[in-house]
């Protein structure tokens, strides 16, 4: 019976709620590009915009509005074609949009001529756009096409010097605010990163908590369907455990938890994934591993853990079960059944052994 004060476990599963890495991931990225999608057609919607709205209410010195009118119409014909096939563009579509949109506002600024033309803020706007959501490389390469754009837009314009100090500030400014905004994001992708990290680990022993385990599990389970490669399941948990927690108390209980922990995640392979799935209760996923050398590791795991323990006021044991895949089981919930039975037995027959599961005869 698991100590209440040492069990993290929930009061019910849910496996409506889970989902493997994997999908976690694309559901992530898809959530990413949906983003990216309206906010570009947001601040395109807005460009184009204050672009007509201009050229309607007074037009470009010299002519050249036609041009500019047609420029911006087939821009919102193309918002219209982004916003219709949404789901179907590739990942390249933001970028050339955004070089689209810089051509525009450059012929904007071209056609107006002048230096301190607002513009530019247009500029600004995108290149944010691009360093918070794509690849800091194609962001930069957004940006060095800026410069090079607004330069050209600046040489055109007539009995004006090169405004060097304009460009300077203007680009500058561009390169400082997205570098903060690269930060920024950077830092935010971090923390979710370790927000998500602790979401998947057990505070106290450091080990994969069961979220993971069920996500670790679905993931073996279609790799096993795909590949035809089995692997084990193993259950242990720690022989007469209140009993430590009733005469050593509850720290001294969470450290053998701890120890325990240690030895568990020590013993196995870096793709062998160590849960702690409630109180004193742990879980193995063996990759590659069939039952017979999943009890090998669990003989392993055993004898080094009753070593650890072997001097203390309490010694402590730890019992195993193991089920293999598909063979004991071919749900997540019927291989786990299967890997808990083995357990049980080996409770029944005097526990500190590991037992094979085996339909109608479970052997030890």
């Amino acid at each position: 019976m698991a100590d209440r004060t040492n069990d993290p476990r929930p009061a019910e599963r849910r496996p409506q709620d889970r989902s493997g890495p994997e999908q976690a991931a694309l559901d992530r990225h898809s959530a990413d590009w949906g983003i990216m999608l309206r906010s570009l057609v947001v601040l395109w919607g807005i460009c184009a915009s204050f672009f007509l709205l201009t050229l309607v209410t007074t037009p470009p010195p010299g002519g050249g509005r036609l041009l500019l009118l047609c420029a911006d119409i087939i821009g919102f014909a193309l918002l219209g074609i982004v916003l219709a096939s949404r789901d179907r563009l590739p990942s390249w579509t933001p970028d050339v949009c955004a070089f689209l949109l810089y051509i525009v506002v450059g012929g904007m600024i071209a056609q107006y001529g002048d230096p301190t033309s607002p513009f530019a803020m247009a500029y600004l706007w995108l290149a944010v756009h691009a360093f918070y959501f794509v690849p800091w490389r194609r962001a930069a390469l957004q940006v060095a096409f800026i410069a090079l754009t607004y330069a050209v837009c600046l040489l055109t314009i007539p009995g004006e010097a090169f405004p060097t100090q304009r460009w300077a500030i203007t680009v500058a400014t561009i390169v400082v605010i997205c570098t903060l905004v690269a930060l920024l994001r950077a830092r935010v992708d971090a923390l979710v990163a370790r927000l998500a990290d602790a979401a998947r680990t057990d505070p106290l022993t450091g080990l994969r908590n069961r979220r993971t385990y069920e996500e670790v599990l679905d993931l073996e389970i279609a790799r096993s369907d795909r590949t035809g490669q089995a692997f084990a399941l193993v259950v242990a948990d720690i022989d007469h455990f209140k009993a430590v927690n009733d005469k050593l108390g509850h720290p001294v209980g969470d450290r053998v938890l701890k120890r325990v922990a240690a030895e568990l995640a020590s013993t196995g392979r870096r793709m062998d994934t160590a849960v702690r799935l409630g109180g004193e209760e742990f879980g193995l996923i063996l990759p590659g591993t069939d039952a017979e050398g999943a009890f090998l590791l669990a003989e392993r795991l055993r004898l080094s853990i009753g070593r650890a323990f072997r001097r203390t006021p309490v010694p402590v044991t730890m019992s195993f079960g193991i089920a293999a895949y598909p063979e004991d089981g071919a749900t997540p919930e019927s291989l786990f059944q299967a890997a808990d039975a083995a357990l049980l037995l080996a409770k029944t027959l005097g526990r500190d052994r590991a037992v094979i599961y085996r339909r109608g005869v479970t052997r030890q």
